[in-house]
């Protein structure tokens, strides 16, 4: 089991680095597609040999695997969303293409003007699809790094909630405790909320 969640980890490292060189490059991402679907089998067999773990190690365990499989959707889906941005970004680049082929007459001013515009659209959409791409990685990367820290959180805390029990300290230290990890899952919230809030109305001011 330790083995198969090394791997898992390591692999969804390496899918990350990958991202984000996919993205960047502008590339199609084929091998980025095969591997991910290497880690999406990894993530069911984790599920498999999670349930031949005895009870005393399976919730210590669960809590690995939710995070490989959370790190495995969340690949998943930003890899579909950018593939369908670069899919609309070649679209709109055959058919500027198309436009600037054509042969107008010199009585085509009125064309030639709305062609202008067109391009010029074009052209601005394309720079804010870039631009939006960027600001979706931080956000990805830093919604990511909060819930690695939320993961490892949980497992202090259920450690410390063990030695302290075998210690025998009083109910009211544990309260304490347990009132500062509540505390904890609040800044986490409240960082991801403005997280989303900063690039709603970064998005809203750039397109404005």
């Amino acid at each position: 089991m330790e083995d198969a969640l090394q791997q898992a980890t390591r692999l969804v490292r390496q899918l990350q680095y990958k991202y984000d060189s996919v993205v960047s490059q502008r590339s199609s991402g084929e091998d980025f597609q095969n591997e991910l679907g290497q880690l999406a089998n990894q993530c069911d067999r984790l599920d498999i040999l999670l349930n031949k773990e005895p009870a005393v190690r399976r919730t210590a365990c669960k809590s690995h695997v939710d995070q490989v499989r959370f790190d495995y959707q969340s690949l998943s889906k930003n890899f579909d969303g950018y593939r369908r941005r670069l899919a609309a970004e070649e679209s709109e680049t055959r058919e500027r293409e198309q436009l600037m082929a054509r042969t107008f007459t010199r009585n085509s001013d009125h064309t030639s003007i709305l062609l202008d515009g067109a391009l010029r659209e074009n052209t601005s959409l394309s720079s804010s699809s870039q631009s939006l791409d960027g600001i979706l990685g931080q956000g990805r990367s830093i919604l990511s790094n909060l819930q690695g820290q939320r993961s490892v959180m949980k497992n202090a805390h259920r450690k410390m909630h063990d030695v302290m029990t075998s210690l025998g300290l009083s109910n009211t230290v544990m309260r304490l405790i347990e009132r500062r990890s509540s505390q904890d899952k609040l800044i986490m919230f409240g960082g991801m909320i403005a997280t989303l809030l900063f690039m709603f109305f970064f998005y809203r001011w750039y397109h404005s």
